[in-house]
């Protein structure tokens, strides 16, 4: 497991059953602060091999790009809204590569590849700061986050491309810059279904099902 290190100073490898999670939300204050002011890390940050396959949500792209200090090659994703107008955006950061058939706009469906695990952007390794230049194996992760949206009416709105839709950040003060901990929805099944899936491979959702459904079988068997 080359790939499987310990990316920031103290940090410790935490195993679920859709991923490892090296960084957690809100982690590493002072460093985030200073690289991009945020209250600590504004997302969860999965370890796997280098160009490892990250497949979609269902949504709709809105975004993706090159930000060299930022996320590197990352895509954003609209989830469909509620009865209530509320939806959720997801970013998938530090790929290697974006699938390039996708262009903004393009609705994706769950299980839709969308690009290769990979290090560029701002990435933690070994405690030193890279700027799309780590070589391949070094700083390899997945950077998840979850911005909540709403079509109600929003502090802070603005109005979206390619939605053609005035979207509203309604927690964008919360010195996250409206990213929540995503953790609460990969924890709950409903959640992890619908808006987590997408950098989980579909063996592993499919395998988790399975082990659920053999331990409910267990406990009525007791």
């Amino acid at each position: 497991m080359k790939y499987l290190f310990n990316p920031v100073k103290g940090a410790r490898l935490i195993k679920y059953p859709w991923g490892n999670v090296f960084q957690l939300f809100g982690e590493n204050v002072e460093l985030y602060k200073k690289a991009i002011g945020t209250n600590g890390h504004n997302g969860v940050d999965l370890v796997s091999a280098f160009r490892t396959p990250i497949l979609a949500s269902t949504g709709m792209v809105v975004d993706f790009w090159d930000s060299p200090s930022g996320y590197g090659k990352h895509i954003k994703i609209m989830t469909e809204p509620n009865n209530n107008g509320n939806f959720y955006e997801l970013v998938y950061g530090h790929l290697d590569e974006i699938n390039p058939t996708l262009k903004k706009g393009d609705k994706v469906l769950d299980g839709q590849l969308i690009g290769y695990m990979g290090n560029t952007g701002f990435v933690i390794s070994g405690n030193t700061p890279f700027w799309g230049n780590a070589p391949a194996g070094k700083g390899v992760h997945l950077h998840f986050g979850v911005r909540d949206c709403t079509l109600a009416q929003s502090e802070n709105a603005v109005f979206n491309d390619v939605l053609k839709i005035t979207v509203g950040y309604p927690t964008y003060t919360n010195g996250m810059f409206g990213y929540r901990d995503p953790m609460a929805l990969l924890e709950a099944d409903t959640a992890l279904i619908q808006y987590a899936s997408g950098f989980i491979l579909s063996l592993l959702l499919s395998l988790q099902k399975k082990i659920q459904e053999l331990m409910a079988k267990v406990g009525k068997i007791k």
